[in-house]
């Protein structure tokens, strides 16, 4: 596990940073992280004690239009599922947005569908 900048060896390369910790705690840090972090990486809350520090150009909503590019699909044609903060570049693309009722209130302010419960899928 890296902890510091200086544990990487100059042949390792970041792709993701990922803060884990209880709920408060990344709360307190989260603007901090964005503040030094931000200009350069994408900053994102993907759970409730998860802060992840990716790429700028790294995120569901430019993974999908790739995918939609590459399978010749209109991002109109598309529905995408998610719960949490990391999910919203998606929903911006997707034709069909769907949030957990467990969500969080910054996904659910970009839903189109709302899901009260699990649909068993057969």
């Amino acid at each position: 596990m890296i902890r510091k900048p200086q544990d990487l060896s100059s042949n390792e390369t970041v792709i993701k940073a990922v803060f884990g910790d209880e709920k408060e705690k990344l709360d307190k840090i989260e603007a901090e992280v964005k503040h030094v972090f931000g200009q350069d990486n994408y900053v994102v809350r993907a759970a409730v004690n998860f802060l992840e520090v990716m790429h700028a150009n790294v995120n569901k909503g430019i993974a999908l239009q790739y995918l939609a590019q590459k399978l010749n699909y209109k991002t109109e044609e598309i529905m995408a599922i998610g719960d949490e903060r990391n999910d919203i570049p998606m929903f911006q693309v997707a034709g069909t947005s769907v949030v957990m009722d467990n969500g969080s209130a910054e996904a659910k302010n970009k839903l189109t569908l709302k899901l009260h419960r699990m649909i068993k899928m057969v």
